[in-house]
Parts: structure tokens; C-alpha cells; sequence
């Protein structure tokens, strides 16, 4: 095979999110791009995200042949989705965004997202207003989560105490990596019911990527200026 899937993210919820498309998918070739230098991605700037991105995004699409790109960033998804598939059009994108609808939000639900997903998403924009939709967005918690900060929970604690008496039955991971801290986030909200694009995302690839038996190739980078 000589076509490739790109999974791109800034640290641990990128890992997660190619476990489990490759255990699904597992006879494609795929690049795992954690992009650990600019991790996170939530607290930056836009025109610096936008050069950054399209620097990375010109180094794969030289090098090899992209079938199909998971952005496993729900701060990339906001702010350059359209961005993405205007400048890439041969590209298949699949972009993780915090799952939001009617359904969800007929009971108290609390999104967590970072920073900059809170302020350019489109679908946090559209359901915020309902009084079920209670949305936090977080400047560092991802690179707290990556770094494995013995804080977290005390963290957590302090942030979010003001929901705490919300009666929240559910919460939407509006970024890939606070995936690893959902035991976290029941010590504070009990047994709520999780919600992320992942069963999406995995049906909507069907349609693109093989389910055959045989082991395709893996190859991981971590910081794009050491490929130039």
C-alpha cells in the first residue's frame, strides 16, 4: 500500500485516538503525528497555529500520499476545518469536534474543552445558550495531562467545584487528551455518561479504510523541524 493515514494531535489524546482506529482499521499505513513541541494547542495564537499548521501539513502532503487525515484536536477542528479542506481539497479529512445536540443536552451536561475550542467552535456556539450546557475551557490542562502533573485532581477540584452542584449526568470531552482523566472527573460528578466523536468518526472511516486482517506499516514523528 502506498497511500498513508495521518493522525494528527499534540500529545496523549492523539495516542488514544489511534488506538482505536488502528485496532478497528489495522491493515493501513498510518503516520502518528504527535506534535510535542507545540503542545497545546488550546492557548495559542491563531496566525501562529495557521503557520505552524500549514508547515506541517506541507511537509506530509510532500512526502507521501494521504488517503485521509484524522484531526485528533478538537482546537484544530475549530478554528481550521475549513481552512484544511480548502487548502488540502485531495484530502479526506475527519475532524474530532465536541459531540453536542438536543439529545444530549435534555439533561445537565457539562463540556470541557480548551481555551481556544471554546471560543471558535461552532457547535459549542450553537447549544451554549441552553440552560443544560454548562462549558469550561482550559488553557493547560492538556499539557498537565501529557506531563502526568501529580495535581491534576486538586486541579480539577478548584475548577470545576462551581458544577459540582449542577446535577451533571453528562459530560462532553471536548479535547482528546482529558479522555485519560475521566476517573478523575467522576471522583468529582459520580457515574455521568461520557460523550466524543470517536464512534462517529469510526463509522464515517468505514466508508474509506479497510477492515483486513494484515498489519499495515506505523511510522511516528514528534516535532516537524527535525524533518526538514
Amino acid at each position: 500500500m502506498s497511500d498513508w493515514v495521518l493522525v494528527i494531535d499534540s500529545g496523549t489524546g492523539g495516542k488514544m485516538v489511534f488506538s482505536k482506529i488502528k485496532k478497528v482499521f489495522s491493515s493501513e499505513n498510518y503516520i502518528l503525528f504527535i506534535d510535542k513541541k507545540y503542545c497545546p494547542y488550546g492557548n495559542k495564537s491563531q496566525e501562529e497555529l495557521r503557520n505552524h499548521i500549514k508547515q506541517v501539513f506541507d511537509y506530509f502532503t510532500t512526502h507521501f500520499t494521504l488517503k485521509a487525515v484524522i484531526v485528533a484536536c478538537n482546537t484544530l477542528s475549530s478554528m481550521f476545518k475549513d481552512y484544511l479542506r480548502d487548502n488540502f481539497k485531495e484530502i479526506k479529512f475527519f475532524f474530532y469536534e465536541p459531540l453536542l445536540n438536543k439529545r444530549i443536552l435534555s439533561r445537565p451536561t457539562l463540556v470541557l474543552s480548551t481555551t481556544n475550542t471554546l471560543k471558535n467552535s461552532k457547535i459549542i456556539k450553537k447549544y451554549q445558550s441552553n440552560p443544560n450546557c454548562y462549558c469550561v475551557g482550559f488553557s493547560c490542562l492538556a499539557k498537565m495531562i501529557d506531563d502526568k502533573a501529580q495535581n491534576i485532581q486538586d486541579f480539577l477540584n478548584e475548577q470545576l467545584s462551581f458544577y459540582m452542584v449542577k446535577d451533571i449526568k453528562n459530560i462532553v470531552i471536548g479535547c482528546t487528551h482529558y479522555e485519560a482523566i475521566k476517573s478523575n472527573l467522576e471522583m468529582l460528578f459520580g457515574k455521568v455518561k461520557f460523550y466524543d466523536k470517536t464512534p462517529i468518526i469510526l463509522e464515517q472511516l468505514s466508508k474509506v479504510l479497510s477492515k483486513r486482517g494484515f498489519q499495515g506499516k506505523t511510522l511516528y514523528f514528534d516535532d516537524i523541524n527535525l524533518l526538514k
